[in-house]
């Protein structure tokens, strides 16, 4: 099965394609102007120097957020076009699962994801290690930047916090690029179970490899109904 990637939910954007369970060609620009049309000639590009044609496309996977508003919504309406042309189905993968795509942890692991969104907010999730299986904590939220920081010196030392809560003590790993520097979080003596931290945007070919998951539990999703998932700002 070969399938395209797209993600556009930040600065750098990318296109990937996949064949056979494995990416064999990705290519990633900076979100600059005139986004749609450098996207399409990628993707393009990408595809000659595979010697393919869009038509050997089985399916198509796309980051539908939280991210960049502009972005979000030139990729998934490029999915879409190009699904609808193709006849082929369409996933879309959520920033936050296409950066957790190959974390393999211990069980009792957490996971906290941070994506930067306005100035002094990021998009913030949180997961547990359950078995073999990563699941959400909580739902995804966008959050003010002290509200997340807070949350994971609380994960990493409960006694901070004087409610209970259902992480216990467990390595912590830190994904996305709203987090504050490493060194800083290193000088905090709440993260000494600190054991993995990979900034920046998710990039592309992890999103393709997410997809191939969805595309192997036969888990496409609705062509009309899928949109960008922005994430609403909470209720004050």
């Amino acid at each position: 099965m070969r399938l395209l990637a797209i993600e556009t939910s930040g600065f750098l954007c990318g296109a990937a394609l996949v064949e056979e369970g494995q990416v064999i060609r990705a290519s990633s620009f900076l979100h600059r102007m005139h986004l749609s049309e450098r996207l399409l000639d990628e993707i393009d590009r990408l595809l000659r120097v595979a010697e393919l044609n869009k038509s050997d496309i089985d399916g198509i996977a796309v980051d539908v957020g939280p991210g960049s508003f502009t972005g979000l919504r030139i990729g998934v309406m490029t999915a879409k076009t190009l699904a609808f042309a193709l006849k082929v189905p369409v996933v879309g993968i959520l920033s936050f699962d296409a950066l957790i795509q190959g974390i393999s942890l211990a069980p009792g692991a957490k996971i906290f994801c941070s994506i930067r969104a306005k100035r002094g907010w990021v998009y913030f999730q949180q997961y547990r290690v359950d078995g073999a299986e990563i699941t959400p904590a909580g739902e995804a939220k966008l959050a003010r930047d002290e509200e997340a920081l807070t949350a994971l010196l609380q994960a990493g030392n409960p006694m901070m916090s004087n409610r209970k809560t259902d992480f216990t003590m467990g390595p912590i790993v830190l994904l996305g690029n709203g987090w504050p520097p490493l060194g800083e979080l290193r000088g905090q003596h709440e993260m000494d179970m600190l054991v993995q931290w990979e900034g920046g945007e998710p990039p592309v070919e992890k999103l393709a490899m997410a997809a191939v998951r969805r595309f192997e539990e036969g888990r496409t999703d609705n062509l009309h109904a899928l949109r960008p998932n922005y994430i609403a700002p909470p209720v004050t």
